[in-house]
């Protein structure tokens, strides 16, 4: 937990007191993700009229099975969430890349410091 100074005195005329800030690691967290870079991360942009959009995905290894945690909305906020579940890496991986080739059918673009990866699955394949 975060202390803040204050300027109020505080009880009976005292210094000014130390009073806990709840949650401020939590949000200082939010405002500054990062994306790692690999192979099994998409990050993605969009700008356009309706304002700056992002769409991030990415693989973790949930015990025997994996996830694809996909994130999406507008920048600066904390957008939306989804978390599908599969049997094995490839089935994860070849629905990473069909979400990667239908975001940027849509126009999205790699955001700053993000690649797209090469997953070795056909393009052809949706």
């Amino acid at each position: 937990m975060t202390e803040r100074r204050t300027d109020t005195p505080g009880p009976e005329g005292a210094p000014a007191a130390l009073q806990p800030v709840e949650g401020a690691a939590r949000r200082a967290r939010r405002r500054k993700r990062q994306v790692p870079p690999g192979p099994d991360v998409v990050y993605l942009e969009r700008r356009g009229s309706r304002g700056a959009l992002f769409y991030e995905a990415r693989l973790e290894q949930a015990g025997p099975s994996w996830r694809l945690v996909r994130r999406w909305g507008y920048l600066g906020q904390r957008g939306w969430r989804r978390v599908a579940l599969f049997e094995n890496q490839e089935a994860a991986r070849a629905a990473l890349a069909r979400l990667a080739r239908r975001r940027a059918r849509e126009g999205y673009l790699p955001g700053p410091g993000a690649q797209l990866p090469l997953l070795g699955v056909a393009e052809g394949a949706s």
